[in-house]
């Protein structure tokens, strides 16, 4: 049978009032407990705090999880154990106040009679404070009573206040988060059509003139995803492929893309585009911080990319997603962001202001 007894070797100098504890209740923890429990640890040497305790033959049976259940703290410390508390007895027909040597047991009846008497009036029946009513109060007492009710009433303005505003600010997050699942995580998420889409208006965020030509090219003769130009880079232009992978990326596509890709690109245009790029969004089921850096171990392909008719840039939707959000977080002009693509060959690499280099994996 499971038993609600104390024990006495806590010497916690950190305590904890629980925040649903009725009102009378907590202002005698404030006003009584808590000074006693202080008083005794500013002693040299004090006796150790006694504390409930559950105590059955068997931790897992159905009695003594009922009995911990049945325990309602007043007062804990952080370990946490229970100073203070109420607990129900077997057959939940009583109930039991304890408390710590030293506290105030007549103020403690007293409210621990008036919150029973809610539950039983019958058998706790409250006294009316006639002597407390207003029509006896003093002159002073009314102008505190006023003061008090003024104070209320003011906290009760600041609180519905501020809960007005932070129902305002969980829907301004909601909608934020609405937006960014929407565009920029999509870089993080996405594969196909609409990973393709979000790398369109990521690269026109930073101040790219964007076209999408998988619209242009016929079903049976697709090609690179994107073509990219910039105002202030004046002849310069990208052909950009687009992929998304549950795991590695694949090396294969740095082949199809300056040796299918760009020779195309020269045939139609008569000459070869600036750059070539690959964007992909690789191992994207893994939260992005976890993922290995893009192609690792192809490193020779890489740089063999990067040589190629047009200069090759592999570049990982995370860091496409670091640079967008700096841009529009202000911390990095679109200008030098456009630069820093343009001029780019192999790994594009980029480290965010005051953070380390999203390409950190081995």
């Amino acid at each position: 049978m499971a038993t609600v007894r104390r024990k006495g070797d806590s010497k916690a100098a950190e305590f904890e009032v629980p925040p649903e504890l009725p009102k009378r209740l907590k202002a005698l923890v404030y006003a009584d407990l808590l000074p006693l429990f202080q008083r005794r640890n500013e002693e040299e040497e004090y006796e150790p705090m006694s504390y409930l305790s559950v105590d059955g033959p068997n931790l897992l049976s159905p009695g003594y999880r009922r009995a911990l259940e049945g325990v309602r703290p007043v007062l804990t410390t952080t370990e946490p154990v229970v100073l203070a508390g109420i607990f129900r007895r077997r057959g939940d027909l009583a109930e039991c106040l304890t408390l710590p040597g030293g506290a105030d047991v007549v103020a403690w009846t007293a409210a621990a009679v008036e919150m029973w008497s809610d539950v039983a009036p019958d058998r706790f029946p409250v006294p009316p404070a006639w002597e407390h009513a207003e029509r006896w109060m003093t002159t002073a007492e009314r102008q505190r009573a006023r003061d008090l009710e003024n104070l209320d009433s003011e906290w009760d303005e600041v609180q519905a206040g501020f809960a007005g505003r932070r129902a305002a600010a969980e829907k301004a997050l909601a909608q934020a988060r609405t937006d960014a699942d929407t565009r920029q995580r999509r870089l993080l998420v996405a594969q196909g059509d609409d990973l393709v889409a979000a790398v369109s208006d990521a690269l026109q965020t930073i101040g790219f003139e964007v076209r999408n030509m998988d619209a242009l090219w016929p079903e049976n003769d697709r090609r690179e995803d994107l073509r990219v130009t910039a105002a202030d880079h004046p002849g310069w232009n990208a052909i950009v492929e687009v992929r998304g992978y549950t795991r590695g990326a694949a090396q294969s596509d740095l082949i199809r893309i300056g040796g299918r890709f760009v020779p195309r690109y020269m045939q139609d245009e008569g000459r070869a585009p600036s750059s070539a790029w690959y964007i992909v969004n690789h191992n994207f089921r893994r939260d992005p911080s976890q993922r290995p850096r893009v192609l690792s171990g192809n490193e020779p392909e890489i740089e063999t990319f990067a040589e190629g008719t047009a200069s090759g840039l592999v570049v990982d939707t995370v860091t496409l997603f670091q640079v967008v959000r700096a841009v529009e977080g202000g911390l990095l002009d679109p200008a030098s962001a456009r630069a820093t693509f343009v001029g780019g060959r192999g790994t594009f690499r980029w480290t965010p202001p005051g953070g380390s280099s999203s390409q950190v994996q081995p």
